[in-house]
């Protein structure tokens, strides 16, 4: 089953692709460049050089984009550790925008599965519908996510297809009346369901 073309999905740092403002986008530079911050990549994979690169992009990605609402994308050979494809002057809030042309050739010259996928969410919420739709979609080998207060998270989906949508669309079951849960929490929780009910596979890295 398919989770459709490539180019339809993109990393998104909210649920459904909602704008809203947040003041939370600042990144403790000090924080990121801490022997806790970069133990927390140590055990992403099993290869060192690939972990060492996607704490050194974090660290390029969240310094760049550092009070801003704006994300940053690159996609890693899982093998060598080497950046294959960068994308980092998307002007769209909370969204890496369009694949550009590296981009786009990274994902049809490489094998499936070959590729991670690395990008920031100044939102500071943890994958979201259309961010595990496109590791499908885009057959990477693995995601990471890291978001500006300092959370990394590692995700990939399951063999089961979604849509982005009904993934909002429980995020915002659970932000309603009934359970009154913080966007973050109700993401959270989104997650958990859908590791049981679609098999996709999410880790925060602590």
């Amino acid at each position: 089953m398919s989770f459709g073309k490539p180019k339809t999905y993109t990393e998104s740092g909210i649920s459904g692709k909602r704008l809203h403002n947040t003041s939370e986008n600042k990144v403790d530079l000090e924080y990121i460049k801490s022997r806790e911050y970069h133990d927390k990549f140590k055990t992403i994979t099993n290869n060192q050089a690939v972990n060492e690169q996607i704490y050194k992009q974090s660290k390029a990605f969240l310094t760049h984009r550092n009070g801003t609402n704006y994300e940053n994308i690159c996609l890693i050979d899982n093998k060598t550790g080497r950046i294959v494809a960068l994308q980092n002057d998307s002007q769209n809030d909370f969204d890496v925008g369009d694949y550009n042309k590296k981009m786009k050739d990274a994902i049809k010259n490489n094998p499936p599965y070959s590729l991670i996928s690395l990008h920031n969410h100044p939102t500071n919420n943890p994958p979201t519908g259309s961010d595990i739709v496109s590791n499908g979609s885009n057959k990477y080998q693995l995601s990471v996510v890291v978001t500006h207060n300092g959370k990394v998270f590692s995700y990939k989906a399951g063999n089961k297809p979604f849509t982005a949508y009904s993934f909002g669309m429980r995020v915002d079951k659970y932000r309603g009346n009934k359970y009154n849960l913080s966007e973050y929490e109700a993401i959270i929780q989104t997650l958990k369901d859908y590791t049981e009910q679609y098999g996709i596979e999410w880790r925060e890295f602590v």
